[in-house]
Order: C-alpha cells, then structure tokens, then sequence
C-alpha cells in the first residue's frame, strides 16, 4: 500500500517521534486519531524520510 500521508498525520507523527514515542506507538496513535491504518514499517520510512535523529542518537552516525 503506497498511501499518502497528509499533513496533519506528518506533524503528528512527528511530534510524538520527537516525545520519545516508538515507531509502533506512533502507527496506534495515528489510527486512533486519523483512523489511518500505517504500520510500524511505514513510521520508520517516514522517520527515515524526514531525516528525524533515532530517538537521542545522530541521525547518520557516518557522519560524525
């Protein structure tokens, strides 16, 4: 499924990324909020897209 995410789902998803929620939290929160079906895959994907750091670690740790 290639759905597209809107907006509000993004910035939602986002917050909650940046309060520490885990990818699985996120995918239950937006289905209770959006009623949108993501799964734990598609949050990492678009954590992962968005370029977002992995929760207190570098995003690239290539790079440091």
């Amino acid at each position: 499924m290639n759905a597209a995410w809107s907006e509000a789902e993004t910035d939602f998803a986002t917050k909650l990324w940046r309060e520490g929620y885990s990818a699985r939290e996120i995918s239950e929160r937006l289905f209770a909020e959006f009623q949108t079906s993501y799964s734990r895959n598609a949050v990492i994907g678009k954590v992962f897209r968005l370029k977002l750091s992995a929760h207190g670690r570098a995003a690239n740790p290539l790079t440091i």
